[in-house]
């Protein structure tokens, strides 16, 4: 489990510097600057973005084939018999 985290993390880290640098080369072709805050911002964001979207796949993953989804849908057919 924890080598699938670290696995999740350092792609997210590596996507997000990916779209981080198309953001600057972007900017610069464009001749519009941002700070190095705008940027370091845009980073910080783009990494939480893809690390929370990634965690809730894994838990949503994880819940189908436990069976637990099963487990809850048979329990409301069973009270509306």
């Amino acid at each position: 489990m924890l080598k699938k985290i670290l696995i999740m993390l350092s792609l997210s880290l590596l996507a997000t510097l990916a779209i981080d640098y198309l953001f600057y080369s972007w900017a610069i072709g464009e001749g519009k600057d941002l700070s190095w805050h705008a940027y370091f911002a845009l980073g910080l964001g783009l990494f939480f973005t893809f690390t929370v979207t990634a965690g809730l796949s894994m838990l949503a993953f994880t819940s189908a084939r436990s069976g637990l989804d099963d487990e809850a849908h048979n329990a409301g057919n069973s009270e509306a018999s």
